[in-house]
């Protein structure tokens, strides 16, 4: 009657935590608020603040100031031909020339929330209102995107297809992401209306997650960080109830995204090691503040700026590719989206190490009859995602178990007829 189902849906997984602190504070310019940190490809970093430019050449121990004094300069970009471009915190992109004269070459009546270069080698600028493109460098603009003044576009990424996403947030609500399959030239709206999307993300696996605020009230439902599943094609909401401003994924596809302690809510940084499955705050080291960027450089230390509280500059201890975890157990999450569902859902699994031998995966009925068996050849993964057609089955609760080895999860589904 395999009974057990009904007691025995959760197993204990393991995921990485860590002996020492995760974070170490490093320098900042004097007597000004970091505000956004980029690197190129030789680490020579540069640090845009509410008071002009700062760079450093040896791995920010020491900062110079190279011009753009009394301005507020909130986001960076460095090209792939090395190239720096700044806004100016009202409305202007500046392309630094060298010795700390820096040239105009854009000017909007509304602010600048994002910059972005694609494969092309075309730059993006993601502003209240819609995202404006440049071809040559910087030379000439046009607008690409127009969307409500009320709407600002916060985050644009490039797949590894070469599509293109924005990620927009309207404050009177709609918009949410965009898409573009032709460099920007034209875009299509792409779900999450209302979400509030403040960041996008793309994995090795060129999975897209989006992290948002929320929407009509922060913190509310809509906040968190979704996934767009190309199966179902449509988006997953992986995690709730955080407030998210910024978000990375390292080359081992760990995703890190950093928060707002807005409203009385908790800031700091979460960590997802299994796709986005179950999540780690790192704060020994780091705390909760208001989070207002996370960058990864060249190789791969995770970068924070944290405020308003405090104004600092944070990096890991370590590579985040290079980490000797040890581990702790917490209880899994095993569990199919959407759920209900009236005709096609995702099981999504995790185990707590890589498993070598075969999968199957079973649904029974709330009597014990199993109705269906499927099985897997052997493969080396510890987590995955598995396609279920409802196709002939009724209205009702059915449980369902994946089994591997000494492995054995389970959790219960319901499909509701139209």
């Amino acid at each position: 009657m395999r009974t057990y189902l009904l007691i025995c849906f959760l197993i204990r997984i393991s995921f990485p935590s860590y002996s020492q602190a995760f974070w170490e504070q490093v320098n900042s310019p004097a007597n000004v608020n970091p505000l956004y940190i980029a690197s190129s490809d030789d680490d020579i970093f540069y640090l845009g603040t509410n008071n002009g430019v700062y760079v450093s050449f040896d791995q920010c121990n020491s900062w110079e100031n190279i011009g753009m004094n009394d301005e507020l300069v909130s986001h960076l970009l460095i090209t792939k031909t090395g190239k720096v471009f700044i806004d100016d915190g009202s409305g202007g992109i500046h392309r630094y020339l060298d010795n700390g004269i820096w040239e105009s070459v854009f000017w909007s009546v509304f602010g600048i929330s994002d910059l972005a270069e694609d494969i092309n080698n075309n730059i993006y600028a993601g502003k209240w209102g819609g995202i404006f493109k440049s071809s040559n460098e910087g030379d000439d603009w046009i607008q690409t995107l127009s969307i409500s003044p009320n709407a600002a576009v916060y985050s644009i990424r490039e797949d590894l297809d070469g599509i293109l996403y924005a990620g927009v947030t309207d404050f009177m609500g709609g918009e949410g992401v965009y898409c573009s399959t032709d460099q920007g030239e034209t875009w299509t709206n792409f779900g999450l209306t209302n979400a509030y999307v403040t960041s996008l993300a793309i994995n090795s696996n060129n999975e897209l997650f989006a992290g948002a605020q929320g929407h009509q009230y922060l913190f509310e439902e809509g906040s968190g960080v979704y996934k767009y599943d190309k199966d179902l094609q449509g988006w997953i909401h992986l995690k709730d109830s955080l407030i998210v401003v910024s978000m990375v994924i390292n080359s081992l596809n760990d995703i890190y995204v950093g928060l707002s302690n807005d409203w009385g809510t908790y800031g700091g940084v979460y960590a997802s090691y299994d796709n986005g499955m179950t999540w780690d705050l790192l704060e020994e080291g780091l705390g909760k503040d208001y989070m207002k960027q996370l960058m990864l450089n060249s190789q791969e230390y995770l970068y924070t700026i944290s405020g308003w509280d405090t104004n600092t500059i944070h990096k890991s201890v370590n590579s985040t590719v290079g980490l000797s975890p040890i581990v702790n157990p917490i209880t899994a999450l095993v569990y199919n989206y959407p759920n209900p569902f009236h005709e096609e859902t995702m099981i999504y699994w995790a185990l707590p190490n890589e498993i070598t031998g075969d999968l199957s995966f079973s649904v029974y009925d709330l009597s014990g009859s199993q109705v269906v068996r499927k099985q897997f050849k052997t493969f080396r993964k510890s987590w995955g995602q598995l396609h279920f057609s409802a196709s002939g089955f009724s209205s009702g609760v059915y449980l369902f178990e994946i089994i591997s080895g000494k492995y054995r999860i389970g959790n219960k589904m319901v499909i509701k007829k139209q």
